[in-house]
């Protein structure tokens, strides 16, 4: 196979989900992309369900889609060696129960060539709630996208959905890949140490990603505390880089009774709030209507 210009890599363990149908929204979701120069590395981890046959029969017989198989290494290595695997200029990444809008490739990539600012791009990010179906916009020529520099939100919080994310991939070896040390919080850490050898990250102001909220997830089953006060500590390590270390503290204390709260209780509160918003705007126009 020729080099393709996009490796798109996905780290995956048991990602039936019971029969959820959420790993093969994400890998349809590739494979319906407007670009087709890519290819598709998913490492999984050690699975003790049909995750392995569930990839292979999504993957249609693509020769662009490779599966790598691990008796269980831990998400850091796994994903390193999903990077390792990659050879394409630029490497994005989609998680195992999110997915992606069919221009985000086509989009990314496109940012990523013109604009010189930036090593790393990411892209608004949708929440889908549990089995929600997921509802596009579409995007507009290039020349009408707007790139923010996120950079410096790092002290502040995660600003970048690890599932809309695209990189130079000489940039993301530069600085080692992900920390195989780390339990938690390898996309954020990832970008602080980019942010700490220079390299900037821009946001593109259209949603070109999804990502699911449900009770499932890694960080949902195992103890909360310490997912938080590890990312805490990544917190503060981007607020020593970028000269924030107060404002880092204080958003710790801000954010922490939401960062506690179960995923279960975010997605009720979300429901309501949606529920709510969708209320106001049907008066709004039934209002609208009178006038």
């Amino acid at each position: 196979m020729s080099r393709p210009t996009i490796s798109v890599y996905m780290t995956v363990k048991n990602g039936g989900y019971g029969g959820a149908p959420w790993l093969a929204f994400a890998i349809n979701s590739i494979r319906q992309q407007s670009c087709s120069d890519w290819e598709f590395i998913i490492v999984d981890d050690g699975s003790t369900d049909n995750t392995v046959e569930l990839i292979r029969r999504l993957s249609g017989g693509d020769a662009r889609i490779r599966v790598i198989q691990t008796d269980g290494v831990g998400r850091g290595k796994a994903l390193n060696i999903a990077l390792s695997e990659c050879r394409g200029e630029y490497v994005a990444n989609v998680d195992a129960d999110d997915v992606a809008h069919p221009k985000r490739l086509e989009t990314e990539a496109a940012v990523l060539s013109k604009d010189n600012r930036f090593d790393v791009v990411c892209s608004q990010c949708l929440v889908v709630l549990e089995d929600e179906a997921v509802s596009w916009s579409s995007v507009p020529q290039n020349h009408e996208i707007n790139v923010e520099d996120v950079t410096c939100l790092l002290c502040v919080k995660n600003p970048v959905s690890h599932s809309s994310v695209m990189m130079k991939r000489r940039a993301v070896i530069s600085v080692g890949g992900y920390d195989e040390s780390r339990q938690s919080h390898f996309d954020w850490d990832l970008w602080v140490r980019l942010a700490a050898a220079g390299y900037r990250i821009g946001r593109i102001d259209q949603v070109l990603a999804a990502k699911r909220l449900h009770g499932k997830q890694s960080f949902e089953v195992g103890r909360r505390l310490r997912y938080v006060l590890e990312g805490q500590r990544v917190r503060m390590r981007a607020g020593e880089i970028l000269g924030c270390e107060r404002q880092a503290l204080m958003q710790f204390l801000i954010r922490l009774p939401w960062d506690l709260a179960p995923n279960y209780v975010r997605v009720l509160v979300r429901r309501v709030l949606r529920k709510r918003n969708g209320h106001a705007s049907n008066q709004q126009n039934q209002q609208g209507r009178r006038l």
